[in-house]
């Protein structure tokens, strides 16, 4: 269903259940102050003895996104007055009344479950559509936060599909829960990295159409960490100023607006106000978002005490979860970078296989990462090339541009690598994203800048302190056509003399090109250059 669609059946039940008698003088007395908000469970009793149970949901409903922020014990009571036959007839009702008891306790309210069916295996034999949605949702969220993944997408897509089949009388029913699930089901498909924006987007505009501004807040911060996330910083920024002019703040659902902007600070170069944004998490746990922020953290972490603790907090928040949560979809993604990103502050290789196995473009740039800092530049080049293509987001497309850039320039293949870097350049400087230089050494920027006369609007001191204490690249592209071929006779267990006959040179002259070689890769013996050689793919 479009989104002029849902605008288009939601507006007429909009206004008729305003126009209901009993509900506008419950509503008005729930309305005109905080303490009307006391009585909302007599009034709910009021409503279904007059008008039947259904116009007491739909009272409840109504009032969901605005108590929910503020008192969710009220909600909590106006369900429990609710007759039984309500909860006979929509079972859903008890999967909302588990959810208000998580919220309650202080728990991650995200870690509930469909209990009347998923608990049990069984579906909802429901003909109603919102009891549907919602025991689908839940269903969603108690797969997704169990680390089943696969299935709550499909849950998800369930429900969407429901709703896209569904009469426009039944949607129209429907209209105030529909924020809540849109964002529950973009949050699904976030986690699984299969997209998310849409419904969000959707959310808040009908957050915004039904008067409900926290879920709208809650979608637009959702919105804003998404799109920073795959480096959009432009749209991030726009979804963040939405967010920050609507409804009002949220320990609980505030962690990505924050996150969002720490993350846009840092691409910015700007750490310390990165450092500042971070602080507001103290207030707003970041909970469903916990390894987006451990991601988050260590790329603004700086000094050898914060990468340490950096290196304890990952490894115990890894330890504290099922290991379902940490090798699948967006949470894989920010435990990986993070775990790369304190590696690389620790000036330690991150343990790659040699032969990494790829199963993202994701997977790719980290593995093009790791060859290129060991000196591998063809394996650098191969492993970045299918994130590089069109499609991806701007944050992999730049890193994998650039790693491919300077594996070229390491290789000086110099034509190739400026038309890599040409397109790095664009992406990075169109999107301000430019913490992405850091992936590469800093000589390497300064030559390929050298190299294409492009410039960056960052500025050069800012620049230099991201790229600064980098662990470089071993620069065996610097090395003659000649000097890599005798590195590659050095790696054998030939004789000096063997070699120097091979090549058709006196060991005086072989000397004196091994003493070239040790100079350009800063090393100091020939086990070492051997090593070298070996990692290079030379050997």
């Amino acid at each position: 269903m479009s989104e002029h669609g849902i605008r288009a059946f939601l507006r007429p039940p909009h206004r008729r259940i305003s126009s209901h008698p009993t509900m506008t003088r419950a509503l008005g007395v729930d309305r005109s102050a905080t303490g009307g908000v006391e009585d909302l469970a007599h009034h709910i009793a009021v409503v279904s003895a007059r008008d039947g149970w259904r116009s007491a949901v739909g009272m409840i409903s109504a009032r969901w996104d605005q108590l929910l922020a503020t008192r969710p014990s009220a909600l909590l009571a106006a369900i429990n007055a609710l007759p039984g036959e309500a909860i006979i007839a929509m079972p859903s009702l008890l999967i909302a009344v588990n959810y208000l008891r998580h919220v309650l306790r202080g728990d991650d309210s995200g870690r509930f479950h469909d209990l009347p069916f998923d608990a049990y295996g069984r579906e909802s034999r429901t003909s109603d559509l919102l009891d549907a949605l919602v025991a689908a949702t839940a269903r969603s969220a108690g797969q997704r936060t169990s680390g089943r993944l696969a299935l709550a997408v499909e849950s998800a897509r369930t429900a969407r599909r429901l709703l896209e089949e569904a009469s426009d009388r039944a949607r129209a029913d429907a209209q105030n829960a529909l924020p809540q699930l849109l964002a529950r089901w973009g949050r699904t498909f976030e986690l699984a990295d299969v997209g998310g924006a849409r419904e969000y987007e959707e959310a808040w505009d009908l957050g915004e159409l039904t008067g409900q501004v926290q879920i709208a807040r809650r979608a637009a911060a959702a919105l804003a960490w998404l799109h920073a996330d795959h480096g959009r910083l432009s749209d991030a920024e726009r979804w963040l100023e939405r967010a920050r002019r609507t409804g009002s703040l949220s320990s609980r659902h505030d962690a990505p607006l924050h996150l969002a902007a720490a993350l846009i600070s840092n691409d910015r170069l700007d750490p310390e106000a990165a450092e500042r944004r971070l602080l507001a998490l103290a207030e707003a746990p970041s909970r469903d978002y916990w390894a987006a922020e451990l991601w988050v953290r260590a790329l603004v972490a700086r000094g050898s005490r914060e990468t340490a603790q950096m290196h304890v907090t990952l490894h115990a928040e890894i330890q504290r979860r099922p290991l379902t949560l940490v090798q699948d979809g967006a949470n894989r993604r920010h435990v990986g970078a993070a775990a790369a990103r304190i590696a690389l502050l620790q000036n330690s290789a991150a343990p790659t296989p040699p032969e990494p196995t790829i199963q993202t473009p994701f997977d790719g740039v980290m593995a093009a990462a790791a060859a290129y800092r060991a000196g591998r530049y063809r394996a650098a080049i191969t492993h970045a090339m299918p994130a590089a293509g069109d499609g991806g987001s701007p944050r992999l497309r730049g890193g994998a541009l650039l790693l491919t850039a300077a594996a070229r320039l390491g290789l000086r293949r110099m034509s190739s690598a400026s038309v890599a870097f040409g397109s790095a350049h664009a992406i990075i400087e169109a999107e301000g994203l430019y913490s992405a230089y850091g992936i590469i050494d800093p000589e390497h920027l300064r030559e390929l800048i050298g190299l294409t006369g492009l410039t960056s609007s960052a500025s050069p001191d800012a620049l230099n302190r991201t790229t600064s204490g980098r662990h470089r690249s071993n620069d065996i592209g610097r090395l003659t056509r000649r000097e890599r071929e005798v590195l590659a006779l050095l790696a054998s267990d030939r004789s000096f003399s063997d070699i120097a006959s091979a090549l058709y040179i006196s060991v005086n002259t072989l000397k004196g090109t091994t003493r070239s070689i040790y100079r350009k890769l800063g090393v100091h013996s020939r086990a070492e250059a051997s090593d070298l050689a070996d990692r290079a793919g030379l050997a």
